[in-house]
């Protein structure tokens, strides 16, 4: 702490240092953070993004009326300048997942869907496996046991059944996390730290659990209009409980259907978006294209001449290199 660093020709004095392993979104690769001084008296630049931690006891309605404050004093102290502008603060999730929510969110909506199609054919298959052991039940109800213990039965069944898919997919999960990150443009997966946290996990097991539950219920409910879990065991009740079962089975079919032509429409419709996109005319040819982000500060190049120069310099190096048609600068990329 307090040590000078000679960087780009300018001085740094280091205030801090952060722990190994730390990433910044957006620069997952960046080794050092400094503030590079702008030039004397240019207020001009109205875009700056500063990120702090939050002081014990304060919360975003202090911090904001703070920076309201200092944004007024600016506002009176240069007129010309600050005219209109003011600061504003928000979580630095909201900040960081604001252009990614809508796609997240279209995201999480389908595997909630297929979460209930599986839900539905779980609970369809327990159905019918309640079915298939009527003959058991009843046997079981006459040697005393009662509803609430063949719930009982059911429920444990149910819950080592989805604990088992839980880790079974948590295993999935890991491995496709892994893949994935193969297919991410360079330093997303970094920025953005993918990976199963401890949050997930546990919503996978609070999930899991959910759906034991309904998968439980399908088959006592089958069981109940069965009419097989009363205390004396009775068959007689068949008839009517197959109709009561098959009509419940029918139902769980006929959601199961739908949420799964819902996935497939949104999926279908969602290839063919990508697929437009790809073929739109850009209105200029991309193949071949690469492009560069070029930082050059202030206080080593002070005026426009200077910035120009060494653009042309830098244009006529890159443009001597071999495989290189064409170099040009932008402020924006198309």
């Amino acid at each position: 702490i307090g040590r000078t660093l000679d960087l780009n020709r300018m001085q740094y004095t280091v205030v801090g240092v952060l722990p190994p392993g730390f990433r910044f979104p957006g620069s997952p690769a960046a080794e050092i953070f400094g503030v590079v001084p702008e030039r004397t008296g240019d207020r001009g630049h109205a875009n700056m993004r500063q990120f702090a931690r939050l002081a014990p006891g304060v919360d975003l309605a202090g911090a904001q009326a703070a920076l309201d404050g200092l944004a007024a004093r600016l506002r009176e102290q240069y007129p010309d300048t600050h005219r209109g502008q003011g600061l504003f603060v928000e979580p630095l999730q909201a900040a960081l997942g604001r252009e990614v929510r809508p796609q997240l969110l279209v995201l999480q909506g389908a595997a909630l869907m297929v979460l209930l199609i599986a839900a539905a054919n779980l609970a369809s298959l327990s159905v019918a496996r309640a079915a298939g052991r009527r003959g058991e039940f009843a046997l079981r109800a006459m040697l005393g046991a009662n509803r609430w213990g063949l719930v009982r039965l059911l429920l444990a069944e149910a819950i080592a059944l989805a604990l088992a898919g839980s880790a079974l997919g948590l295993v999935l999960a890991r491995g496709g996390l892994r893949l994935l990150g193969t297919l991410f443009p360079e330093g997303f997966a970094q920025a953005w730290d993918v990976h199963l946290s401890t949050g997930a996990v546990l919503l996978a097991l609070l999930l899991a659990l959910a759906v034991s539950l309904v998968i439980a219920l399908a088959g006592a409910a089958a069981l109940h209009r069965a009419g097989l879990a009363d205390a004396n065991g009775q068959i007689g009740a068949r008839s009517a409980g197959n109709r009561s079962g098959g009509r419940l089975a029918s139902g769980l079919v006929a959601g199961n259907f739908a949420l799964a032509l819902a996935v497939t429409v949104s999926a279908t419709l969602l290839l063919d978006s990508y697929r437009q996109l790809s073929r739109t005319d850009l209105g200029y040819r991309s193949e071949g294209m690469v492009a560069g982000g070029l930082l050059l500060p202030s206080a080593v190049y002070p005026n426009d001449p200077e910035l120009r120069t060494a653009q042309q310099r830098l244009r006529e190096q890159l443009e001597a290199a071999p495989g290189i048609e064409a170099v040009a600068f932008s402020t924006s990329i198309p």
